[in-house]
């Protein structure tokens, strides 16, 4: 796939990593020079200086034949705008980070209206993997399907309490051990 990345400081360096070692087209897009230059040098990723909310940069990271494209700035404003007009410039699927969480009632107009594909709170994420965490203590996987209505636990193949009159897999509903 082909992916154009906005933002190269630690989240992006980590995707530019992960998405270079899993065979991705990635292009990397920084206003920071030493940045990109860092980014292009340790992975297999195309580098360009540049504004990422530039039609011209956004057209040299060839965001015309881009399938994805994630910003991660530091900045959410910026990162929905890098998502508008990439998607306006080149119809990929837009992935925007938004940390501010007065957007976190608006996600789904703000989705809706500027075509974006996902929008995620990194805060959020971790607050409701903690939440399931607790919810299933014994589980060492939760997946959550259907707007989060349905949970799928994986839980460890520990044996229960001597004293405990339920087994594991009726503490958890619909889960079935060692899966």
């Amino acid at each position: 796939m082909k992916i154009i990345l906005v933002g190269g400081g630690k989240v992006g360096t980590a995707l530019a990593r992960q998405l270079s070692e899993e065979g991705h087209n990635v292009t990397v897009v920084d206003t920071n020079k030493a940045r990109v230059e860092h980014l292009t040098e340790s992975y297999d990723v195309l580098g360009i200086v540049g504004n990422g909310s530039s039609i011209t940069t956004l057209s040299e990271a060839g965001i015309e034949d881009a399938d994805v494209f994630i910003a991660v700035t530091g900045s959410d404003e910026l990162n929905l705008l890098c998502c508008m007009f990439a998607k306006k410039a080149g119809h990929c699927h837009g992935i925007a980070r938004v940390r501010n969480p007065s957007y976190s009632h608006e996600l789904d107009f703000i989705k809706k209206q500027i075509g974006i594909s996902a929008i995620i709170n990194p805060e959020m994420a971790a607050a409701k993997e903690i939440s399931h965490l607790l919810r299933f203590p014994g589980a060492s996987k939760i997946d959550t399907f259907a707007a989060d209505q349905v949970c799928a636990a994986r839980c460890a193949g520990r044996r229960s309490h001597p004293r405990d009159p339920h087994p594991a897999q009726e503490r958890y509903s619909g889960v079935r051990g060692g899966a």
